[in-house]
């Protein structure tokens, strides 16, 4: 059997429910640890460097394929992207390009799911311009958790978390008025 490499030439992650005794891959004996927040285990399988804590992990001293032992696979990927969607501050481009990947889109249609050019997606993925904007993001984050998520409840927290400070709200001038009062009606005169 052939080892399973990531992009970056080193070992995937084998992820698992539960502890294993032998390799996947090469049948020798795993020693496991539990990564720390002084000393995070770093999954690099997934665009960009995830800092996990509390993560069972045994890299094989035979084959180097490195095993992590999540419980349950699927809530383990959810619970990352939930993170993600719910974190204050414009999208990283490490996470667009996730996000983007989780939901299988090139950049074009990615691009056209939120309503920016397919070139700003590129740029920003390559890191050459900042961020979506405030509008493209909160839509972004808003489309991937419908998508993700049927029942739409991922959709509903990630509403009620999106804040103001999403975006590039510091490049915006503020606008006072002294003192307008503005009274909506349907009276005609």
């Amino acid at each position: 059997m052939t080892k399973k490499k990531s992009r970056r030439g080193a070992p995937k992650t084998i992820m698992t429910a539960r502890r294993t005794d032998h390799c996947e891959e090469c049948d020798s004996a795993l020693r496991w640890r539990t990564s720390t927040s002084a000393k995070p285990h770093v999954l690099p399988d997934y665009g960009f460097a995830l800092k996990v804590t509390g993560l069972s992990t045994a890299t094989c001293g035979k084959c180097r394929a490195v095993h992590a032992a999540v419980g349950n696979v699927q809530r383990f990927r959810e619970s990352i992207l939930e993170q993600i969607l719910m974190r204050p501050g414009a999208l990283t481009a490490d996470e667009i390009v996730f996000l983007r990947k989780h939901l299988r889109l090139t950049g074009g249609k990615f691009a056209n799911l939120v309503g920016v050019s397919r070139e700003h997606v590129s740029h920003i993925e390559q890191g050459h311009a900042p961020s979506l904007g405030t509008a493209a993001d909160r839509l972004a984050r808003l489309m991937i958790a419908a998508k993700s998520d049927a029942s739409l409840r991922l959709m509903k927290r990630v509403l009620t978390s999106l804040d103001e400070d999403i975006g590039t709200r510091s490049r915006r001038k503020a606008v006072r008025h002294a003192g307008y009062k503005v009274a909506i009606g349907s009276k005609r005169g």
